[in-house]
């Protein structure tokens, strides 16, 4: 009988970080039922560099007792980096956003890009295969780092998890919304004439998050992020919004917020930029915008048809349990691993 594949993931850190979450965690319990035994250690990206320090010696192992490890991003220097090709089987590396491109973290961004791009073109020239969380993320580690592997596994959410649908009603004000991290606020800035223009007679601006936002001439209600009430804010809402600047940073986002409101039944109004684009172009769960004038003309349509946003809602919500969801994509990621591991091609 063979033994179950044994998958190591250096995830960028715990369950805190949302990445971690999505590309890793919410797996696990599936991965078990697919005959993968999995094991996991925290880089710890928010740890002092002692502390990650610490953490070489548990990666290290992991990587000689697994038959495949997965580092996701990956965020180890350049030493570990070699250290963990040099001990493991078999290397696998996770990427869900454009990593080797700053937030606005730093005072010498061009020092720590080269940085950063430097940490994945050798992790990506020692793996068998590196997963990307979208098309364009594919294709652009294939443009910078020629050569590269590639396969796709979008980035997903878990159904067990989005079991309520909202029900849409002729509410007003309608309540449009955002989540994301405070390093993203400045993405609302796209879109604030548009929801200005809305508030307060039409609509009310719901931003969820661990900061609350500044929005001139906007009526924002704030709603702190927490684990254990994130699905009630979400299905709250009549409208999701991902607003996004068009640069190198925001191309390689996966558009996970996107699907969020889907899975809760909540047409999107987005950007046409990076993940969101892939998700939004195949069926009719709501509405690109690439200018002030087309965010005011979809937002104005959906803020004011309780119909349109139950239809755009209901085909969103079957578009990501189709291809969107952990239980749609596990069995592709499972392949992927006995691929790069050599227990099938």
């Amino acid at each position: 009988m063979t033994r179950p594949l044994r998958v190591g993931f250096v995830t960028a850190d715990g369950a805190t970080r949302a990445s971690s979450r999505v590309r890793v965690l919410q797996y696990l319990p599936l991965l078990g039922t697919l005959g993968v035994e999995a094991r996991t250690v925290a880089w710890g990206t928010s740890a002092g560099r002692a502390a990650r320090a610490r953490r070489v010696p548990d990666v290290l192992r992991l990587a000689r007792w697994a038959d495949v490890v997965v580092l996701q991003k990956p965020f180890q220097p350049v030493p570990v980096l070699r250290a963990v090709a040099a001990a493991a089987r078999a290397v696998v590396v996770d990427v869900d956003d454009a990593v080797w491109e700053p937030a606005g973290e730093s005072r010498d961004p061009a020092a720590l890009a080269a940085a950063r791009l430097e940490r994945l073109r050798v992790a990506v020239r020692a793996s068998q295969v590196t997963v990307a969380g979208s098309a364009w993320l594919a294709r652009r580690i294939g443009e910078l780092i020629p050569g590269a592997a590639t396969a796709v596994v979008p980035s997903s959410v878990d159904l067990d998890r989005y079991e309520r649908v909202r029900t849409h009603e002729d509410r007003r004000p309608v309540r449009v919304g955002w989540i994301g991290s405070p390093v993203n606020l400045a993405d609302l800035d796209v879109a604030a004439g548009a929801l200005a223009a809305l508030t307060p007679d039409r609509a009310r601006v719901v931003v969820i998050s661990s900061r609350a936002p500044t929005l001139t001439g906007v009526d924002v209600a704030f709603v702190p992020w927490a684990p254990d009430t994130e699905l009630d804010a979400l299905c709250d809402l009549d409208v999701g919004i991902m607003p996004l600047h068009d640069d190198e940073r925001s191309r390689g986002r996966c558009g996970y917020k996107a699907l969020q409101y889907l899975a809760c039944g909540v047409p999107v109004v987005a950007s046409p930029v990076g993940g969101s684009a892939e998700i939004l172009g195949a069926v009719p769960c709501g509405s690109y915008a690439a200018d002030d004038a087309a965010w005011r003309r979809a937002l104005g349509d959906l803020a004011g048809d309780p119909v349109r946003r139950a239809a755009a809602g209901a085909a969103g919500r079957a578009h990501v349990e189709a291809h969107y969801s952990i239980q749609a994509n596990v069995e592709a990621l499972v392949r992927v691993l006995d691929a790069a591991a050599g227990r099938r091609s």
